[in-house]
């Protein structure tokens, strides 16, 4: 069997090593921008979509309200007589 020779370690330009660390850096901070924006995404969504009942209320809401602001109306009326 062969002697098996220990190899010296290559040399890494302290540049490169620097740049390899922002990256992952500069990647983990994407990654997170990206869940971010995909969970802001979805929550957005389901504000734009509106279900049939969320209609009915929103115009039983208004019906209700028209109603009030003409019986509030009617009593602010001075009597005429």
């Amino acid at each position: 069997m062969a002697e098996e020779v220990a190899q010296p370690l290559t040399y890494v330009p302290e540049i490169i090593l620097k740049k390899r660390k922002s990256n992952e850096e500069l990647a983990l901070r994407r990654k997170e921008q990206f869940v971010q924006r995909k969970f802001q995404l979805n929550k957005n969504k389901q504000e734009y979509i509106k279900k049939p009942e969320d209609f009915v209320k929103e115009f039983r809401y208004r019906e209700v309200d028209l109603v009030q602001k003409k019986h509030r109306l009617k009593r602010k009326r001075p009597a005429d007589t």
